[in-house]
């Protein structure tokens, strides 16, 4: 990278402002203070001539970016902070990985992080006076009684550092540089661990620093648990620990388990130590969260770049599942359907299948907890979770989590709220259902860019992050009931989709077609059916029930065409008892409030059509039992 390619990551656009730049080949240690004077840089092609040419000087540029009338390098032009450096520091003691390193001189590195121009921190004088005090007193940079390291000169990477040495002048090289590494000043504060928010204050910056950035783990970790309390530190090392293990690839589940285990190793007894303690174990999750903005890019030794298709074969030959060849595991796919087709109801019979460890639809299902972001509220979801555990006489499973205030996904912050409380959570949900997008979207669903954006960000923050699949519940379209609605982007991003249909409008039964299965074959079309379940009265005493989802093999051989009479037969016969044709109109007169001729006439074609369908068999005369 030439010097002028450098600077123009380092101003970006200089709009009507300026940066700095000076070049000589004397000795920086002997250099007068016309040498130092420099010129204001604007970036124009002789700038950059000249500037790329110069390979045998010493080549400086200014840290900050200037404007006025009067063209100087002087603090009362100061405009913004382009880039926070180190002078001289240790590589192995910085909190995440920089933009750039240069090694300046045998074994020295100026160690540089570029600033986001948006940062309104870049543009505070008073707070970056007090950083380059703090970072001169860790010795990251020189001490300047006149404060103008505001303005400071750091060297680019193609030139020469001509101070005398025995082995001549030396030939600076760029070691390191990663344009996408771009951090507000409150992260690359971070990196050389300095904490911002003791900074932010107008209170003088202490001569003694609690902790050195380049402590070593051990520091870090005995600053966490010292037996002598009144040396304790919390806050610095937790920062520094979690940026640290972030930047080396550590997984963030991992990371807040290690983290968490170190505190509780030196957990204190009782006493405003304790209270101090708990609130620090408390922020774990959001500083581990915050670290992700250092986490490496994934990184590939060529040798695992290209691959035999055997190799490649032998480690995907399986795919894991939660649901058998219907819900991959680590994967984002989604459940569509319109109004009323009873997709809620279906995601949550899978949903307390999975906490209660049974089959769901005859496949084997993995026993896992399940999170479920309710965006319409908690009473309903409950009463749901509610009749279904009732239905199927069990307690209700302590491994359904809920969410039950409404989220917006697309608003950084709600969605680093979601994280950060997963990351509290006692568990891993294997699960997560977000019912539904609308409810928990912000943006234009028919723009491509906004939807890709969206499920990217649910696949990473929530999927990568925890290991688990995802579940969107969303609508059909008015025209297409056969496809999400909004951008077909739904469609290209996801692992998988479901669409819920009612095969009957006038039957409490639904269809589950599989439109997509990126990993597998693509299962039949399954078919529901929904009961009532009463759950006593509600605070006013009336009556409350809701609807449960139960899988009914029996309707795929009907076409899925169920009459009420129907599904009363069913649920009589489900049991696997044996059931008289007398019970039955019994309980279609009850269940209908018809006349006595009519039940008698329900079960004679009830019966017909489950006959055929092969779901029920003779059990005696007028007896019948489930096939």
């Amino acid at each position: 990278m030439d010097n002028s390619e450098f600077l123009q990551h380092v101003y970006g656009d200089l709009g009507d402002g300026y940066g700095w730049t000076t070049s000589f080949r004397a000795d920086p240690n002997a250099a007068d203070v016309t040498m130092w004077g420099g010129k204001a840089w604007r970036a124009t092609e002789a700038q950059q001539r000249l500037i790329n040419s110069r390979s045998e000087d010493n080549n400086f540029f200014c840290v900050s970016a200037m404007k006025g009338k009067e063209i100087a390098r002087r603090k009362a032009h100061f405009d913004r902070l382009c880039v926070l450096v180190a002078d001289d520091a240790d590589m192995n003691g910085l909190g995440a990985h920089p933009t750039y390193v240069i090694e300046t001189s045998p074994g020295k590195y100026q160690i540089g992080c570029l600033i986001d121009a948006d940062d309104p921190d870049a543009r505070d004088p008073a707070l970056i006076d007090r950083i380059m005090q703090a970072m001169a007193l860790d010795g990251l940079v020189k001490a300047d009684a006149s404060g103008n390291n505001l303005i400071r000169y750091v060297r680019l990477p193609q030139g020469a550092n001509t101070k005398k040495r025995p082995s001549g002048a030396f030939a600076a090289q760029l070691r390191q540089f990663d344009a996408q590494r771009v951090y507000s000043l409150e992260d690359a504060c971070m990196v050389f661990g300095i904490n911002l928010d003791l900074l932010r204050s107008d209170t003088v910056v202490p001569l003694r620093r609690e902790l050195k950035p380049r402590s070593n783990a051990a520091q870090l970790v005995e600053a966490l648990v010292t037996p002598n309390l009144d040396e304790r530190s919390y806050h610095d090392p937790l920062l520094k620990l979690t940026a640290r293990l972030t930047s080396e690839g550590v997984r963030p589940d991992t990371t807040v388990e290690m983290v968490t285990g170190l505190m509780q190793a030196g957990k204190p007894v009782e006493g405003p130590e304790l209270r101090r303690w708990e609130a620090r174990v408390q922020e774990i999750p959001r500083l581990v969260h915050g670290a992700q903005k250092f986490a490496p890019e994934p990184a590939f030794e060529p040798g695992e770049l290209i691959r035999t298709a055997n190799d490649v074969g032998r480690e995907f030959e399986d795919i894991d599942w939660i649901v058998d060849d219907l819900i991959p595991e680590q994967a984002v796919g989604m459940i569509f359907g319109a109004s009323g087709t009873f997709k809620s109801f279906i995601a949550i019979d899978l949903c307390c299948h999975m906490a209660n460890g049974m089959d769901f639809i005859g496949k084997e299902t993995r026993k896992a907890p399940v999170l479920y972001l309710a965006s319409e509220g908690g009473a309903g979801i409950y009463r749901r979770i509610q009749a279904w555990h009732k239905h199927h006489g069990l307690p209700i499973s302590d491994d359904i989590w809920l969410v039950t205030t409404p989220l917006i996904l697309t608003v950084k912050e709600q969605l680093e709220a979601l994280v950060t409380a997963m990351h509290r959570m006692k568990v891993k949900p294997a699960l997560v259902v977000i019912d539904t997008l609308s409810q928990t979207f912000a943006g234009d669903e028919n723009s491509s860019n906004d939807i890709a954006s969206y499920i990217r960000a649910i696949n990473t923050d929530v999927r990568a992050q925890f290991g688990c699949s995802a579940i969107i519940i969303h609508h059909t379209g008015h025209n297409a009931s056969d496809r999400p609605r909004g951008s077909s982007a739904m469609m290209a991003n996801l692992d998988f989709l479901l669409g819920v249909f009612k095969p009957d409008p006038e039957a409490p039964t639904a269809r589950v077609m599989v439109s997509k299965q990126k990993d597998g074959d693509k299962l039949e079309d399954m078919y529901f059916t929904m009961e009532h379940m009463p759950l006593g009265v509600n605070k006013k005493g009336k009556p409350a029930s809701s609807l449960v989802s139960t899988y009914n093999d029996a309707l795929r051989a009907a076409g899925g065409k169920t009459s009420k009479y129907d599904i009363v037969l069913m649920n009589l016969l489900e049991s696997g008892k044996i059931v008289s044709e007398d019970d039955m109109r019994k309980a279609i007169k009850e269940e209908t409030q018809c006349s006595f001729d009519t039940a008698r006439q329900g079960v004679r074609r009830s019966l017909m059509k489950l006959v055929n369908a092969g779901y029920v068999r003779r059990a005696g005369a007028d007896a019948w039992k489930k096939a």
